[in-house]
């Protein structure tokens, strides 16, 4: 009994749960669209509405809507208004019939213009409908047909007088109120005036609104005492440009509709609200703003409430419905997902650490859902549409790759989680230290440079040790012979070297290395990499050594550090932005074993190395994909954050930008390879490790995305100057979010740069510039190894001593995209729109996607004078090595 009683205790409170979880939803999206609506028994709540019937996407042109759907408006309407008012007889001529079962009254239309035959039917179906519905109770011939200029006075006057001779009701036409003033021979001529009072044209402010319509309505009355006047449209647009002081916003056309409608209660004077329902199709005609005058929206769902209070009662906030409950949800929901991810991913972060990352993601997210809700409060054309899909992939990846950035800035900022740097480790215990093998790849470098590390090679305290040189694809024979001669010499003192020269083989760098590998004494243990621009410290393997007594680590890396580096200009601006890298990217992904293997400074368990198949040619970043083949299999990574060895600086901007893309090309076709190692289920990599791989190349990916937005936005703006029904500018609230986002992508940037490599002012701007005037190769090189199986290896050239010149060839395609935007801003704020549409946004979008390009071009001229030291001027301990090699070279 006692385990049943608490199975139904159990069911009860379920149901109990279940039951309020429902009534929060209906709260949370019924109450929105139910909540606006009288009560049916209630007397309704306006004299009369004007009517057009068109659903989302119809229009005159496509036809117009069925009698079910004109009778589900009018059941809709009822709870409001008992009459209507309609602008054609021919385009619905269904309405009546409809009208007279749902128990309206109507003011009937003919719509008139400068068609003459379409005129006459227009006035033939008018008169026919009045003869026969005894419910119209009122016609109207035209509507605003002499402020349009459609036809002259005295056509329209003859018009009126055809109409009135043929029925019995009343004959009147729509005109604003000016043209009322200046007409008198039109108001004499008809039965009745109907008076169009519209404020938001006019430019007036929503709080003056009511008072001005009235003040002009008495005008009107003033100058014909003895007319009828009826009050044809009075309205307010809920969304729109702005016009003067005029602001369209919902909770406004409530107000001033509220407003209105109270004034009115009592006042004889008859009046017709503009309008009933939402005519998206009217943006053609109007802008924007002529989508939005209805109570109800396109959907038939209301916007607010109707009911106003009594003369004497004071005003209160008009029941609105709420257009950022469903944003706020969405981002609720999606914020509450990324936060459960990356805090079970970081489960190490302190609370400082997570309640940062929770303000700034759900902020971001917030602001995201916002921006791309926004413009869905408009009626989006197809054109419109494509263009916002367009802008809310790019907010979306824009916002992924900040928040990557931001989860890599909180991880290295507060460092109290992070287990802490590894220290260096010598190989310690009875066992002899293990043989490593030393391999040096090298392809058409200068001699003097491989020489240089070579030397430096053979002075590394760490003993046993060979060094397999294999020189591959090289022309040149100025750059083989003299290392081949150097290689023998050292042989014959002893030392085991060995040299290889292959004139043809492939694989490129992969390929050198494989054959190093064959060529590997028995005995080794390990394999040590070198490229051959570095001088390494003679303590490096002794330094590292050590850690491979556990028997799981396969790979120990030390950081890519550079000589020459404090030279001011771009090759200070180069060794900042590649710090940045091995100071904060390399100790976050440390602290998951998903580190970056980069090549040179690197050592490989050569049992491991062949457990995973060696070097593999299937990138051109061989050993980023050695390094995840190792993790893959289960095997660690180890970090040493110690500069152990110095390279050369790219020589140049250009250099620089091939290497970059080299890069970004290698990690696409790294993830192209590998897509079922790090997304299948039966990869052994772990979430942490597969989020570092992917979330680090996203940046990347974001650039090629942004390249291809950029190229689409200039075809767009191009199409706003040749087709502008076609093409309309985007809304500007999908802009904020964009420049929200590179502008804090850029503070992150620098705040840690500052905090974490220990820079100065002029390196962090110096990196950050370095870094954006990459976007464009990164781009192309993401591209290319998304699309293309072109797998040729671009060597980077190396500054040796030789000294720079400046030239802009390397930065010739980011110029001209930069024009080209710059073309594109220009020609978007010179573009005749609507007022208030969003040109200074765009522009200003535009602008921002300019930037990285501008500086590529800046980078590339400021790129002058860039000098290596002299490859006999290496840092301190090269000196000291030197020495060490010249003493045992004599005592041999």
């Amino acid at each position: 009994m006692g385990e049943q009683s608490n199975v139904l205790r159990a069911l009860r409170w379920g149901a109990i749960a279940g039951l309020a979880v429902l009534l929060g939803w209906i709260a949370a999206f019924g109450w929105g669209s139910t909540a606006l609506w009288p009560t049916t028994n209630r007397e309704p709540a306006v004299r009369a509405m004007a009517y057009t019937g068109y659903a989302r996407w119809g229009d005159p042109q496509t036809g117009a809507p069925t009698p079910t759907q004109t009778l589900a408006d009018l059941q809709a309407l009822r709870q409001v208004t008992r009459h209507l008012r309609t602008y054609s007889s021919t385009e619905m001529p269904h309405i009546p019939a409809i009208a007279a079962r749902a128990q309206f009254s109507l003011t009937a239309g003919a719509w008139l213009d400068q068609r003459e035959a379409n005129n006459q039917r227009e006035v033939n179906a008018l008169i026919d409908q009045a003869r026969e519905n005894r419910h119209i109770t009122q016609v109207v011939v035209g509507n605003e047909t002499l402020l349009l200029r459609k036809l002259e006075p005295a056509q329209l006057l003859q018009t009126i007088s055809a109409v009135k001779a043929a029925i019995l009701q009343p004959v009147g036409t729509a005109e604003p109120w000016h043209v009322w003033l200046a007409h008198p021979e039109l108001a004499a001529k008809v039965d009745f005036l109907m008076v169009h009072l519209l404020p938001y044209w006019e430019g007036v402010r929503a709080e003056d609104a009511v008072g001005y319509a009235l003040q002009r309505l008495a005008q009107v009355q003033q100058r014909y005492p003895n007319k009828r006047i009826v009050i044809g449209e009075f309205g307010w647009p809920s969304a729109g440009p702005q016009r003067g002081a005029a602001i369209a916003s919902p909770a406004l056309q409530a107000k001033v509709t509220q407003e209105f409608v109270r004034a009115m209660r009592t006042r004889p004077t008859d009046y017709f609200l503009m309008e009933a329902i939402d005519q998206p199709w009217k943006i053609s005609l109007e802008g924007t703003v002529g989508a939005h005058w209805g109570w109800l929206d396109a959907a038939r769902q209301p916007k607010f409430s109707l009911e106003a209070p009594l003369p004497g009662q004071a005003l209160q906030a008009p029941a609105v419905r709420p257009y950022w409950r469903q944003p706020a949800v969405i981002a609720a929901l999606l914020s509450a997902v990324i936060v459960g991810l990356v805090c079970t991913l970081f489960s190490r972060w302190q609370w400082r650490a997570t309640a940062a990352f929770v303000v700034l993601a759900c902020s971001l997210i917030s602001l995201s859902a916002w921006a791309v809700a926004e413009p869905l409060r408009f009626y989006l054309q197809p054109w419109q549409i494509v263009g916002w899909l367009l802008v809310v992939i790019a907010v979306c990846i824009g916002l992924a790759v900040l928040l990557v950035v931001l989860i890599e800035a909180i991880d290295v900022w507060f460092k109290e989680h992070l287990p802490g740097r590894i220290a260096a480790r010598s190989w310690v215990g009875p066992e002899a230290q293990p043989l490593v093998s030393i391999h040096l790849a090298c392809s058409n470098e200068p001699a003097e440079m491989v020489i240089a590390t070579i030397n430096s090679v053979i002075a590394l305290h760490y003993r046993p040790i060979e060094l397999i040189v294999v020189d591959n694809n090289t022309t040149d024979p100025a750059c083989w012979q003299p290392v081949c001669a150097h290689i023998d010499h050292l042989k014959s003192r002893g030392h085991a070297v060995s040299f290889e020269h292959h004139p043809q083989l492939a694989g490129y760098k992969a390929g050198a290395l494989c054959r190093a590998l064959a060529s590997t004494d028995s005995r080794a243990s390990f394999v040590a990499v070198v490229d051959a621009d570095y001088l390494v410290h003679p303590q490096w393997l002794d330094r590292v050594m050590g850690h491979f007594q556990e028997p799981e680590v396969a790979l120990v890396q030390c950081p890519q550090a550079h000589r020459g580096a404090s030279e001011p200009g771009l090759a200070q601006a180069m060794n900042a932005e590649y710090e940045g890298f091995f100071r904060m990217g390399m100790h976050h992904r440390h602290e998951r074993n998903a580190i970056i293997q980069h090549g040179t400074m690197c050592v490989v368990r050569r049992s491991s190395l062949e457990a995973v198949g060696s070097w593999s040619d299937a990138t051109v970043c061989e050993d980023t994909e050695l390094g995840l083949r190792l993790l893959a299999f289960g095997f660690k990574a180890r970090y040493l954050d110690e500069v152990l060895g110095q390279g050369l600086l790219p020589a140049g901007f250009a250099q620089y930008c091939r290497q970059r893309r080299r890069w970004s090309m290698g990690a696409m076709q790294i993830m192209k390879h590998h897509a079922r190692t790090l997304l299948g289920s039966r990869s052994r990599l772990s979430a942490a490790q597969r989020y570092h791989f992917l979330a680090g190349w996203l940046p990347w990916i974001g650039e090629a995305l942004n390249l291809l937005m950029v190229l689409t936005m200039m075809v767009w703006t191009l199409g706003m100057l040749i087709i502008p029904a076609w093409f309309g500018r985007p809304d500007p609230a999908l802009a904020l979010p964009l420049l929200v986002f590179f502008g804090l992508r850029l503070a992150t940037n620098m705040l840690v740069y500052r905090r974490c490599v220990s820079a100065r002012g002029s390196e962090i701007r110096g990196a950050t510039l370095a870094g954006m005037a990459l976007s464009l190769v990164v781009a192309q090189g993401v591209l290319q190894g998304l699309w293309t199986r072109d797998r040729h290896f671009e060597i980077t050239g190396k500054a040796a001593g030789l000294k720079q010149k400046s030239s802009l060839k390397p930065a010739r395609e980011p110029l001209l995209l930069a024009l080209g935007l710059a073309v594109c801003a220009i020609a978007g704020l010179l573009i005749p729109t609507e007022p208030s549409s969003g040109a200074a946004w765009w522009a200003a979008m535009l602008g921002v996607l300019a930037l990285p390009y501008l500086v590529a071009g800046y980078a590339a001229w400021r790129g002058i004078g860039l000098m290596a030291p002299a490859l006999d001027r290496g840092p301190l301990w090269h000196t000291k090595s030197s020495i060490v090699l010249r003493d045992a070279n004599e005592a041999e």
